[in-house]
């Protein structure tokens, strides 16, 4: 005599899978530009060949990325960090994004379906820009040279005294 202990197949009740949303729009693919910041502390992108200006998605701020960029200049160098410690990971926001001014960035341009149709440039890659590159080298020197009122003007609106 054989006895089977094995589950009841259920039957399918057809659920549905949740459905995921897309709340951007594509304008443009693989888009290169050039990371920028204000004296106010926020991130742009600057499009290489055009020259504009666009806001850096949220999204962009937290992909992930074997290098990260210190957003404090240390003897007036940028610090790039490969692979972050997990010590490190509770303060990659305030302290470590994977782009600074200067950094080269790969990314689509997409359209906001939900909020103010703001054109975004959507982060897919960074990379090292040539030490030739004007933009680069003004967007990192502008920086440098504004650093103390940037960061000043970001510990004021966060109010974080850890960046």
């Amino acid at each position: 005599m054989h006895f089977d202990f094995s589950a009841v197949p259920k039957k399918n009740k057809n659920y549905s899978k949740p459905v995921k949303i897309n709340i951007y729009q594509t304008i443009r693919k693989n888009v290169y530009c050039v990371a920028s910041i204000d004296l106010n502390g926020n991130y742009y992108a600057i499009d290489i060949e055009t020259n504009e200006k666009y806001i850096i998605s949220s999204k962009s701020y937290s992909i992930k990325t074997k290098v990260y960029y210190s957003q404090q200049l240390i003897n007036g160098k940028r610090l790039q960090v490969i692979e972050l410690k997990q010590q490190d990971l509770s303060n990659r926001g305030a302290l470590y994004l994977p782009f600074a001014p200067g950094v080269g960035l790969l990314g689509d341009l997409v359209q906001s379906k939900v909020s103010n149709n703001a054109i975004m440039f959507d982060l897919i890659r960074t990379f090292d820009m040539p030490k030739e590159n004007e933009l680069a080298c003004n967007e990192f020197l502008y920086f440098r040279n504004n650093y103390e009122k940037i960061r000043e003007n970001i510990m004021n609106k966060y109010a974080d005294s850890s960046i």
